[in-house]
């Protein structure tokens, strides 16, 4: 009878304190480029960083027509913004050519296995000065165009930069990575289109 007792308690035990060693050998979850769910915090998730080229990307002329729906621009706005957009362009144009360039040497430095640190380090550098060029020009048409707009056109022109800077740098890469070989990488889906 003791030794039944003895056996019906060690097995209670081992039931207890089977949670508790399992937990500490199965692993962290991997980290994961979803949104946070209404029962998860900030804290719990892993996302890279908005890149400042895509939170900026409806600073052009394309963007015209899509910016004049969801701010509610009139007639006189649209042109003004059109404007605005189209002398941007002449003074972007050219340094988003450069800026090419530079990503294109950096990503060939990147991908090259005898390419040293230095090297790489210094093709980045040239990168992100002539990404900078671009995001201070756009940022200048970015307060020309805050200018030609009332308080609530001001707040819905912030509801879409902020999804546009929730936009994934991943994006921006894929093509690039994709070209070269490297294994595809599946971005987040867009953010939705509020109105």
């Amino acid at each position: 009878m003791r030794n039944l007792l003895l056996f019906v308690l060690s097995c209670c035990l081992i039931v207890m304190a089977a949670p508790m060693l399992c937990a500490q050998e199965t692993p962290p979850p991997a980290p994961t480029m979803q949104g946070p769910s209404s029962t998860s915090s900030a804290q719990e998730m892993v996302l890279p960083a908005p890149c400042l080229m895509s939170s900026l990307h409806v600073i052009n002329s394309n963007a015209v027509p899509m910016l004049s729906a969801r701010l509610n621009l009139t007639d006189e706005q649209k042109a003004k913004v059109t404007e605005l957009f189209s002398e941007s362009e002449k003074t972007l144009n050219p340094a988003i050519q450069e800026q090419q360039k530079a990503v294109d040497k950096y990503t060939k430095v990147l991908l090259d296995n005898n390419a040293s640190e230095s090297e790489l380090t210094s093709a980045a550098v040239e990168a992100m000065k002539a990404e900078s060029s671009i995001v201070t020009q756009k940022i200048k048409t970015l307060e020309g165009l805050r200018a030609l707009l009332n308080d609530d056109q001001k707040s819905k022109l912030n509801t879409v930069l902020a999804q546009f800077a929730a936009i994934s740098h991943i994006q921006i890469l894929k093509p690039k990575l994709e070209q070269s070989g490297a294994q595809p990488i599946t971005s987040p889906a867009a953010p939705a289109n509020p109105q």
